[in-house]
């Protein structure tokens, strides 16, 4: 009978503590400009207390002016008094429509600034990290698949070590002092090892 021994493949597992990072450093940003926009349409949509006074004060003369209208069956002063309170009451309705057309005005423009404050910054960062994000998840995706089906082969490894060179630190490819094909594989599973490690990538404590 043959027995035939069962070889276990390293075991990789993702940590991308740097991408959690990103993300949370992005919905941070998103969140402050999200208050600051509230804040700011806050701030704007406060003014309508003027044109609320405006308001309070066009009706206030628009009752002194009916009060002037009653005193139109006074003899004498009678017939003054009614033109009179008429154009005041006139001149009141114009105040309270100015003031209503202000109010109104204030509050789309608190909408409109808080809006272009907080859509403007949040939206700029999402158009640019939202690519990065999907990029990076197919990427790691594909390699951890590659990884967990056929370990860090050789054509991986050059693949790892050729990104690598766009990303690791300057000193690690400058420290690369290949002078024999043994140095030269060194050099390529050190980089293929780094751009792993950027990448949150390693293999799995044995438990």
């Amino acid at each position: 009978m043959r027995y035939t021994q069962r070889v276990t493949s390293p075991t990789w597992q993702l940590n991308d503590r740097t991408l959690r990072r990103s993300d949370a450093a992005a919905a941070a940003w998103i969140i402050t400009w999200i208050a600051v926009g509230l804040a700011v349409a806050y701030e704007i949509w406060r003014f309508t207390a003027l044109s609320e006074s405006t308001i309070d004060s066009g009706r206030a003369l628009a009752r002194a002016g009916e009060g002037l209208s009653a005193l139109a069956e006074v003899p004498v002063i009678g017939p003054r008094t009614d033109e009179l309170g008429q154009q005041v009451t006139t001149t009141a309705g114009q105040i309270v429509t100015s003031g209503q057309e202000a109010g109104a005005s204030i509050r789309g423009l608190s909408v409109l600034f808080g809006l272009a404050v907080a859509l403007i910054p949040t939206g700029s960062a999402l158009f640019l990290y939202l690519p990065f994000r999907r990029r990076r998840s197919r990427d790691t995706a594909a390699i951890l698949t590659e990884l967990r089906r056929d370990g860090l082969s050789p054509r991986l490894t050059r693949y790892l070590a050729d990104r690598a060179i766009a990303h690791v630190p300057a000193d690690l490819l400058l420290a690369s002092r290949a002078g024999s094909p043994a140095d030269s594989e060194r050099d390529t599973h050190r980089l293929a090892e780094a751009e792993l490690t950027r990448l949150g990538i390693a293999q799995a404590n044995a438990g």
